[in-house]
C-alpha cells in the first residue's frame, strides 16, 4: 500500500495497472475492473488524465466480459476528452473503447471506424500490447459484421504479435477466440 500511495503522490502509475492485466489475462474481470476504478478515480481526482486514458480500455474490457459494458461509457468520455493528439497510448484505449461500445450498441460502421483506427495507430508504434488488443477489437467488430476472413486475418496478425512478445496468457486468449470464430456458422447472403 505504501508504495502505491508515494507513486500517487509522485504521479507516477501504480502497478495496479499491471495488476489488473494479469487479472484480465487470468479472467479475473471483477478483481481487474476494481483495480482499475480505483486507480481511475485517483487519477481524475489528481488530474492525471494521461495515465486516466492509458486505463481506460482495460477497464471497458473488464466491464464488458461481465456484461456491464455500458457502465464504462462516462470514463471513455472523459479519457477521449482529454486525450492529446500524439498521445499514442491514449488515442489507440480511446478508439478500442469507442468500438467495444459501439459494438455493443449495434453501431457497426462507428466500431469498425474505431476498431481500424486503433490498429492504424498500434502499426505506428512499438506498443505491442495495444497493438495486440487493437487487432483482438477488430477482429471482433468483423466478426460480428460476419466478415470472419478478415476477423481471423486479425486474429493471425496478433497472435504473431503475441508470440513474438512471447506472451503465452495474449496467444491462449486469442486462439480460444480463433476456436470461437472458426465454431461460427457462415454468413449467409
Amino acid at each position: 500500500m505504501e508504495a502505491n500511495t508515494l507513486a500517487g503522490e509522485l504521479r507516477f502509475p501504480s502497478s495496479a495497472l499491471t495488476d489488473a492485466e494479469v487479472e484480465l489475462l487470468a479472467g479475473n474481470w471483477p478483481v481487474a475492473e476494481q483495480l482499475l476504478r480505483a486507480d481511475l478515480e485517483r487519477f481524475e481526482q489528481i488530474g492525471d488524465m494521461g495515465h486516466y486514458a492509458s486505463l481506460v480500455l482495460p477497464f471497458v474490457d473488464a466491464l464488458a466480459a461481465q456484461g456491464r459494458g455500458e457502465e464504462s461509457r462516462a470514463a471513455v468520455d472523459l479519457a477521449a476528452s482529454h486525450a492529446i493528439d500524439d498521445d499514442a497510448d491514449a488515442q489507440i484505449g480511446v478508439d478500442s473503447s469507442q468500438a467495444t461500445l459501439l459494438l455493443l450498441e449495434g453501431d457497426l460502421a462507428g466500431a469498425k471506424a474505431h476498431a481500424r483506427e486503433a490498429v492504424a495507430t498500434a502499426e505506428r508504434t512499438q506498443y505491442t500490447t495495444a497493438h495486440i488488443r487493437a487487432l483482438s477489437g477488430l477482429a471482433d467488430v468483423l466478426a460480428a459484421d460476419g466478415r470472419t476472413d478478415e476477423a481471423r486475418e486479425a486474429l493471425d496478425s496478433a497472435i504473431s504479435l503475441a508470440q513474438e512478445k512471447e506472451s503465452a496468457a495474449h496467444e491462449r486468449i486469442l486462439r480460444a477466440k480463433l476456436g470461437q470464430l472458426a465454431a461460427q456458422p457462415p454468413a449467409t447472403a
